[in-house]
């Protein structure tokens, strides 16, 4: 029997192709943590999509509410809260603590290299994270990162390889059905 794991989705290439990579390896459980974000849903809808590719359940964890209670913003505000963005911490700490509920040790993130430029060992600061789950929860949750030594244009390569429809994926950040290509995100998948 395989073991279960979370993959926090984002409906990008990046945790789309995290899925189809272990596929195999794990019995994965993508999580959507929708925190109000301006494209949230258009990333589910993807998300959703590349789930089904792959005959898992997508499950949507609606955290928006916490957008207005931390940040007194509002839907419609524009401001970054992702797992590269301004608030990791929070959204690590609500999915370990998902994780652990739901009795899963393993926790699994899609980003890579250069999602984090200004922490200089993000193995061992997620290593870290788990033992501080461990501490609070009495369970080990472990927390990795995959990708997190290749660069994206090295992940895009490998989704190219394992055959992720990327046309299902979704990289803007605008609340637009088209791709603005304007974005950072919209660039990056762009020089890919």
């Amino acid at each position: 029997m395989k073991k279960k794991a979370i993959v926090m989705v984002s409906g990008g290439p990046d945790s789309s192709t995290l899925l189809y990579h272990l596929k195999t390896e794990f019995e994965l459980v993508p999580v959507y943590f929708d925190y109000g974000q301006n494209a949230s849903d258009y990333e589910i809808v993807a998300a959703r999509k590349i789930s089904e590719e792959l005959n898992l359940h997508l499950e949507i964890i609606d955290i928006s509410s916490l957008r207005r209670t931390f940040l007194g913003l509002n839907r419609r505000d524009n401001i970054s809260l992702s797992i590269n963005g301004n608030c990791p911490v929070a959204l690590l700490s609500i999915a370990g603590l998902y994780a652990t509920e739901r009795n899963i040790d393993t926790l699994l993130l899609g980003v890579h290299k250069e999602d984090f430029p200004e922490i200089k060992n993000i193995t061992s600061t997620l290593n870290k994270y788990s033992e501080v789950l461990e501490e609070f929860n009495n369970k080990h949750v472990e927390v990795s990162a995959p990708f997190i030594t290749k660069k994206k244009k090295e992940v895009f390569e490998l989704a190219k390889q394992l055959n992720v429809p990327f046309e299902l994926t979704r990289s803007c950040e605008r609340n637009s059905y088209i791709h603005c290509g304007e974005c950072n995100p919209c660039k990056e998948r762009v020089c890919q």
